[in-house]
């Protein structure tokens, strides 16, 4: 009787630690799902509390020091992101993004029609992004740190390049939706091609100088809808967000010399949001190898435009184009200005 009884209050103190051990488990259950609520409504409001956008710096395999800036404006009551960079125009259709919860961390997804998943998909070329989703890492009031799920390939391991997003500075104003750089339109360009002028790069990290004589021009509409063939982004059915791609005519030479080298010193750079990219493609057997001389020349992949002012309307006037390029930190790497007179 005595054994029976010991027996039976094993039996029942196993029970009890057993119900106690699930009332834990469910309370943090509970607790965690209350967390990701909260997290989840936090980063809402971080995302939504920046009326310029988030800044993510990345790096591209064309350059050492400067700094790809990916200007993204959310909207989180329609799950839509605005994106702005160098590489092209942003297409009218919207992008969406996702916010989820993951295995101790939230994930930040973007849609396959974004501008950030065509980076994913382009490669080295254009970014060190190697995936469309990201997990969360920090959140503050003036930062998000996300971090690619995947550091390549689906067979590559999970952890990606971490980037720190800051916000738009409000003196970035070639990020706003006006675009000032168009070379498609005629009455903007007139005066700017088809003449000799001077491209000055000055770097803030003490390298040299560097001083160039540029002639711009266009190409011709059925040249345009050719080259538009191989737009790196546009033909790549993976990668979505742009318009089709509007390459330019880039010529340049040493400034005392008087005539250009079409074979050699000719590049094709395309234009992005108020930006020039030096991103190649292929027009002729050359474009590759003279855009990526170029960028390597110039120590930048792109320059963004910040200015510009000239005396009159005329094909004349004395013109002066003022460019920017950033380092990884979002601050000025690179002065430019091109001048025309």
């Amino acid at each position: 009787m005595k054994r029976n009884l010991i027996i039976l209050y094993c039996i029942l103190m196993v029970s009890g630690l057993a119900s106690c051990e699930k009332d834990v488990i469910t309370n943090a259950a509970m607790d965690s799902k209350n967390r990701t609520v909260e997290n989840t409504k936090a980063l809402k409001n971080v995302l939504q509390n920046a009326p310029n956008g988030w800044v993510m710096m990345v790096k591209s395999s064309l350059s050492a020091n400067a700094y790809t800036p990916i200007v993204m404006k959310f909207d989180t009551t329609k799950n839509i992101v605005d994106v702005k960079t160098v590489y092209g125009i942003t297409d009218p259709n919207p992008s969406f993004f996702e916010i989820d919860s993951g295995t101790g961390s939230l994930l930040l997804t973007f849609s396959t029609s974004s501008i950030m998943t065509s980076l994913f998909r382009i490669g080295a070329t254009a970014s060190d992004v190697t995936d469309h989703i990201y997990k969360v890492m920090k959140i503050s009031d003036d930062s998000i740190e996300i971090q690619g799920y995947r550091s390549g390939a689906v067979y590559k391991p999970e952890g990606g390049v971490t980037y720190k997003l800051f916000k738009r500075p409000a003196n970035w104003d070639w990020a706003n939706a006006a675009i000032s750089l168009d070379f498609s339109n005629a009455t903007w360009r007139n005066g700017i091609i088809n003449r000799d002028g001077t491209f000055e790069f000055e770097y803030m990290d003490g390298t040299p100088k560097l001083t160039l004589k540029v002639k711009l021009g266009v190409w011709s509409d059925a040249s345009i809808t050719s080259y538009r063939t191989r737009d790196p982004f546009v033909t790549n059915v993976s990668a979505k967000g742009f318009l089709p791609m509007y390459p330019i005519v880039f010529d340049h030479t040493l400034p005392t010399s008087n005539t250009y080298n079409t074979t050699t010193d000719r590049l094709s750079p395309l234009i992005g949001h108020n930006a020039i990219a030096y991103y190649p493609f292929t027009f002729n057997a050359q474009t590759n190898a003279n855009t990526i001389a170029f960028a390597s020349k110039i120590k930048s992949q792109y320059l963004v435009l910040t200015g510009m002012t000239r005396s009159d309307a005329t094909a004349t006037a004395a013109i002066d184009l003022n460019f920017v390029a950033y380092d990884k930190t979002g601050e000025i790497y690179l002065k430019a200005k091109y001048s025309l007179r």
